[in-house]
């Protein structure tokens, strides 16, 4: 089964913390949870195949690996994660997966915390943290207890008995109970954003269609480039050439929704240099090579005009 991930274009900067994310990663698509706080996709995928690209959302993702591994980049942290484990991803966090060796299966069990809402003023203490972004879990464990639970939402949600909604939402506390005791990630608070570092996505967004590299920007606003390059992948969950690929590759998106430009131009206008290479990276991140994407778009407001 392969997730199909739908994306904005325009990028975004929270003042007062260093979660920032590119929009043009933000998921789109809704999910659809029915009577249930929970939905549930079982995915199986064969060896080395991308199983999803970059992206973000606002509710939490759940992924228990059921057989093989799954290669991990959540935030800062890439992993392995084996047959077991469980990865967190919690709101807002940038994360992407690539299927390992023997390719891998998993359950993906998501939820929103303020899906969850209750007046109860003791539930409320622990989810609107959550849905804030003040607390957060680890990214990454392994807890027989922890999956029985999970198993115990999955055999719940497959049998569609009477009171299962009901059920679910209760396991589902005792999930988020049972994380917040033994698994609550105290080390990574989102910390002050410093106005040098608004200015460097200030700067990158003037000057994306040059030639940038990771030593100049840091020497330009005054850091190391290693202690540069650490602290943008902290900040964005990319390193600063992959943020600067994908907002080249959002302009040029929409260049190509609002003109019929060649596309050797477009790559210029956007600071490739290689055509090849940006009709490679572009097909990458929206899935259409770009003068496919230019005719499905110049189709789609011709059909709006009729």
């Amino acid at each position: 089964m392969l997730i199909l991930i739908i994306t904005s274009t325009n990028l975004t900067f929270k003042r007062g913390d260093l979660h920032m994310k590119l929009d043009g990663q933000k998921e789109l698509t809704p999910v659809i949870y029915g009577d249930s706080v929970i939905k549930l996709l079982k995915v199986k995928l064969p060896a080395h195949v991308r199983g999803f690209h970059t992206h973000w959302h606002e509710r939490m993702e759940l992924l228990l690996i059921d057989r093989g591994t799954l290669k991990v980049q959540v935030g800062d942290e890439g992993f392995e994660a084996c047959e077991g484990d469980l990865v967190i991803v919690n709101p807002e966090c940038p994360h992407a997966g690539d299927a390992g060796a023997k390719g891998v299966e998993y359950r993906a069990f998501m939820f929103s915390p303020g899906g969850l809402g209750s007046d109860n003023p003791s539930s409320w203490k622990y989810l609107e943290p959550l849905q804030s972004l003040q607390n957060r879990f680890l990214s990454h464990i392994h807890d027989e207890e922890i999956k029985n639970v999970l198993d115990r939402i999955d055999g719940e949600y497959s049998r569609q008995q009477k009171g299962r909604a009901l059920v679910i939402t209760g396991l589902v506390y005792l999930l988020l109970g049972m994380l917040y005791r033994s698994y609550q990630d105290s080390s990574r608070s989102f910390l002050p954003a410093d106005d040098r570092f608004k200015d460097i996505l200030d700067y990158i967004a003037g000057h994306y269609c040059e030639a940038l590299t990771t030593e100049d920007l840091g020497r330009r606003f005054g850091y190391n480039e290693a202690y540069f390059c650490r602290r943008f992948r902290m900040a964005t969950g990319l390193s600063p050439m992959e943020y600067i690929r994908i907002l080249r590759l959002e302009k040029a998106s929409a260049m190509l929704k609002s003109q019929d430009a060649k596309i050797t131009s477009v790559a210029l206008a956007c600071g490739f240099e290689d055509p090849n290479y940006f009709t490679r990276r572009f097909k990458e991140l929206f899935g259409s090579a770009p003068s496919k994407y230019r005719d499905e778009n110049a189709a789609a407001a011709l059909s709006d005009l009729i």
